[in-house]
C-alpha cells in the first residue's frame, strides 16, 4: 500500500527489489561490523 510512496520519497523507485535487498544487506553488515582497531 505504501511501497510506491516510500520508494519515491526515498529516491529508490528505480531500484529493483533485488538491488534494494543487496543495498540493505550491505548497509546492515557495515553497521553491525565491529570497528577496526588502528
Amino acid at each position: 500500500m505504501f511501497e510506491p510512496f516510500l520508494r519515491s520519497a526515498a529516491g529508490i523507485d528505480e531500484m529493483t527489489d533485488e538491488q534494494l535487498r543487496q543495498a540493505v544487506a550491505a548497509e546492515v553488515a557495515r553497521i553491525i561490523e565491529p570497528p577496526s582497531v588502528s
